[in-house]
């Protein structure tokens, strides 16, 4: 618990720095606590989730504006995969999984929108493919879900 609250304030001292530097935050974003993904969540998790997510999204966004184009998707990639992880993870309170589910749609779509603004045939395929997984993905997580409420 002790390496979560130092990676939050770590970020949140990233956040109120008005010269912000992208390489700080990709050292946090590519080394977040191994424990934040994992249930329980408390007030520190639930605020340095916000944080991680928003960080990779901010990431994004710069590597995207410096024509960086894999790091960026990777970037999108990397969220999406800690998302699931969020989801799929059984121990996990339904509403953490919920709000995780909801998560995945916003940064599936923003995948597929960049995949196709790369204009290849090589990125449509990519998106052809996130699609095919992702409502994999999902249809696995609704039975879960179905079974999780009709259980209670």
């Amino acid at each position: 618990m002790h390496h979560l609250v130092d990676w939050l304030s770590n970020i949140e001292a990233w956040y109120r720095d008005e010269n912000r530097q992208y390489p700080a935050l990709k050292k946090l974003i590519t080394a977040p606590p191994g424990d934040l993904f994992l249930s329980p969540v408390s007030d520190e998790k639930s605020d340095s989730l916000a944080y991680f997510f928003d960080g990779c999204l901010m990431l994004y966004r710069h590597e995207k504006q410096l024509q960086n184009i894999d790091n960026a998707y990777s970037y999108l990639h990397f969220s999406y995969a800690k998302l699931q992880q969020l989801a799929s993870e059984p121990t996990s309170d339904l509403d953490v999984r919920r709000w995780s589910i909801k998560k995945l749609d916003h940064i599936i779509v923003a995948m597929m929108e960049f995949c196709q603004e790369q204009g290849t045939d090589a990125w449509r395929r990519e998106s052809e493919t996130l699609v095919e997984l992702h409502i994999t993905f999902m249809l696995a997580q609704s039975d879960m879900n179905i079974q999780r409420t009709t259980n209670v």
